[in-house]
């Protein structure tokens, strides 16, 4: 056999090779109920199958494995009854790209840095929407909106999903929030804007003037470290919305004011919190938990570590309110010898009526400079 016949059978045999492999995915997906897109993965050279549906980590598991064992199973049966060295070489090299991949994850068939998805979705995806001008969109053309980045980031984790909002009112602006766990036959986006059929104020679409800019921060969840929950699906929040004294500068007196004021936070994110550093002490994420709790006199609203960065977010986050300052400052100063704080009794740290004395007495001094 000449060199370019060779050659021309080993890049034949290599794309049915990777067609084979692929059936194998799509085959099992299929049969478990998930939908399937065929897409090429420029970064690894190689088709890939995007697996969207699969709530069960058993399922998503099958599906991973259904490839390799394809491969290999093509390789044997080329090394026992073909004679073509071309064909058997495209074949095992196939066989070992799967096992380094969906068996041993040495290059991950799961969505990657600078990467597309192959054999399932292992991760979570994020998604949000800014409207400037609620009085010039059609309320229909923001749920089609939502709808479409739903589908798209349910791609990547549809065990569960939530959306929060805020609409503007006389003491700012008030969060809503709605969350779902996906079923096994319902539809994940429609499930989650059914829910949140609330958020779509009635007068979208009439022209009476300018309306304040109207955000949408949602997420969907594949449950990588935890069960799938509807208390451990985004967008997380410790502490419920509650009415406080905010400070701001106001440009027309040129001066700081204060006023009652709405507060509470959102969070929503990809990845998993390990661990949080301060004063040289790491916290694992069950310590953490623990000093949140006591820091903000609150108890987790959830074991997931994603509301522990719902947490941190609301003891970093102070500007204009003088109780979150204090407290930060206590976390970030008062305990910055006090070793594992998570570890120390509860009755040595601070109180919420401690912290509340102490914030009275910063803001007293405060107002006599203004």
């Amino acid at each position: 056999m000449s060199t370019t016949l060779a050659l021309l059978c080993f890049a034949v045999a290599r794309i049915a090779a990777l067609a084979v492999h692929e059936a194998g995915h799509i085959a099992v997906a299929v049969t478990l109920g998930a939908s399937v897109t065929l897409h090429y993965d420029a970064t690894a050279c190689r088709p890939c199958t995007l697996v969207e549906g699969l709530a069960s980590p058993c399922g998503i598991k099958v599906v991973q494995h259904a490839g390799w064992v394809v491969s290999v199973a093509l390789a044997l049966f080329a090394c026992a009854v073909l004679s073509s060295i071309p064909v058997t070489v495209a074949t095992c090299w196939t066989a070992l790209d799967a096992l380094t991949s969906d068996l041993a994850g040495v290059v991950p068939r799961g969505p990657r840095p600078g990467g597309e998805s192959a054999a399932a979705a292992f991760w979570c995806g994020n998604f949000g929407l800014l409207v400037f001008d609620a009085a010039r969109v059609r309320k229909q053309r923001v749920g089609e909106l939502l709808h479409t980045m739903l589908r798209i980031t349910s791609m990547r984790g549809a065990q569960s999903a939530g959306l929060a909002t805020f609409s503007h009112g006389a003491r700012g602006f008030t969060g809503q929030r709605t969350r779902v766990v996906n079923g096994k036959r319902t539809d994940l986006p429609r499930l989650l804007l059914r829910r949140a059929r609330r958020f779509f104020r009635e007068r979208w679409g009439e022209r009476s003037g300018a309306q304040p800019p109207t955000l949408y921060q949602g997420h969907t969840r594949f449950a990588t470290s935890s069960i799938s929950s509807l208390d451990g699906t985004h967008p997380q929040q410790w502490t419920p919305a509650s009415v406080q004294r905010v400070w701001r500068f106001d440009d027309r007196s040129g001066t700081y004011v204060s006023e009652q004021a709405n507060v509470e936070a959102f969070v929503t994110h990809n990845g998993d919190l390990d661990f949080f550093s301060i004063h040289g002490q790491t916290y694992a994420v069950g310590e953490l938990r623990t000093l949140l709790g006591r820091l903000l006199h609150r108890a987790a609203p959830s074991m997931v570590d994603s509301a522990c960065l719902a947490g941190l977010l609301e003891l970093l986050r102070t500007r204009g309110h003088w109780i979150a300052s204090v407290r930060c400052g206590y976390a970030y100063g008062g305990l910055r010898l006090a070793g594992n704080a998570a570890l120390l009794p509860e009755a040595q740290l601070w109180s919420r009526r401690t912290l509340e004395w102490v914030a009275s007495l910063f803001e007293a001094e405060w107002c006599a400079l203004l």
